[in-house]
């Protein structure tokens, strides 16, 4: 009797080791899965927060969809919209890169030194977007509105590959 009781004391005691081994591998595997999603939101938390990879920011395509999606509106307040947010939206990136915004002549004559051409082009989209600020009354049609958003779009994408 005494032997039946070491055999079943022995399997319990084999049994109890390989399920506490399965149990530490799905410890394992869950720790590493909850450690790799933690530490992968906040290397993109600290990455965004210091500049490092802005077009891949989620929040950023969101924006620019929002904006394209004022363009399909068939209000002409919309399209104004569209233009003044695209306008933030490049600004919001110049700050990030260090310039002053609100010298943009200054802004011009750095991005020119830089090698950026066809500054006119933005210059202009620039002074439509004062336009509109200033004057609650302008006309803007929507060609000129997805013309303009696209000049800002452009530019951009034209400072995300030149400094990143």
């Amino acid at each position: 009797m005494e032997e039946v009781l070491i055999e079943i004391f022995l399997v319990a005691k084999f049994v109890s080791l390989i399920l506490s081994f399965f149990f530490l591998l799905g410890i394992i595997y869950y720790w590493r899965k909850i450690k790799t999603s933690v530490f992968s939101y906040w290397h993109h938390k600290w990455s965004e927060i210091f500049g490092l990879i802005p077009l891949q920011s989620l929040q950023v395509n969101k924006e620019w969809a929002a904006i394209e999606n004022y363009l399909k509106e068939p209000y002409p307040s919309s399209w104004k919209i569209a233009v003044l947010e695209a306008g933030a939206l490049v600004e919001k990136l110049l700050i990030k890169l260090g310039f002053k915004v609100n010298d943009w002549a200054n802004v011009l004559k750095a991005l020119e030194n830089m090698g950026l051409r066809n500054l006119s082009i933005l210059n202009e989209a620039h002074e439509v977007q004062t336009k509109i600020l200033l004057d609650p009354n302008y006309n803007l049609n929507i060609k000129e509105a997805e013309r303009i958003v696209a000049i800002y779009k452009k530019f951009w994408h034209d400072l995300i590959t030149l400094f990143f």
